[in-house]
């Protein structure tokens, strides 16, 4: 894990993660939402939905269906919710995609290949695929996305990043990844990719300044 690009130039392509990269994430919306329906007890299985465990992590690794998924956060209160209210809870974490990054991704991608690769899932995707002002969807601005729902793969799984290498026909010391995640770096880190990790205080248009 590095802290700045030294050469751009020592990169064929770059990867980067949606959420806390792209778009804001704003976790605590959705735990406020979900606690006015009155599902106080989901808290936790959300964290461990980060882990890739319980329904919450099977969803975000397609092996739990949507309708599985409002099933399962309905059954955790006992008040009489929509799916529409239980939809809107789950996406208001979901912030906006900044048009200085969108910006960004366009320069980067006039230079070399620029690549999408989430943990995420099927309602959160519906949701953000069209945040991008000028593109119908985010397969658009990059040259190919990936997403952990779709490859029944997470990060920091080294097969999800070995699959995306595969496919792209990338050499890990080739390419650039940014993602939010210590945890998920260092298991790209592993794998000979260089990384950088990105935080509220330091952006990828921090990370990028100068260099495009």
């Amino acid at each position: 894990m590095t802290d700045k690009i030294d050469r751009l130039d020592d990169f064929d392509a770059v990867i980067f993660d949606l959420g806390g990269v792209l778009i804001d994430i704003d976790l605590k919306a959705t735990l406020s939402k979900f606690e006015a329906l009155g599902l106080r007890s989901l808290p936790d299985r959300i964290s461990q939905s980060h882990a890739g465990e319980g329904l919450l992590g099977r969803y975000e690794c397609g092996l739990a269906t949507t309708p599985d998924f409002i099933a399962y956060v309905r059954s955790q209160t006992d008040r009489k919710v929509t799916d529409v209210e239980l939809i809107d809870a789950w996406n208001a974490m979901l912030g906006e995609m900044d048009a200085r990054k969108i910006a960004l991704v366009e320069k980067l991608k006039a230079r070399m290949p620029v690549y999408l690769l989430s943990n995420t899932n099927e309602l959160h995707k519906q949701h953000f695929d069209g945040m991008a002002a000028g593109y119908d969807s985010l397969s658009q601005l990059f040259d190919a996305t990936f997403y952990s729902h779709e490859l029944h793969l997470r990060k920091p799984d080294p097969e999800i990043y070995t699959r995306v290498l595969a496919e792209c026909g990338l050499a890990a010391h080739k390419v650039l990844f940014l993602d939010d995640s210590e945890l998920n770096l260092k298991a790209a880190d592993a794998l000979g990719i260089s990384t950088i990790l990105v935080s509220p205080q330091r952006s990828i248009l921090d990370i990028f300044a100068g260099r495009l």
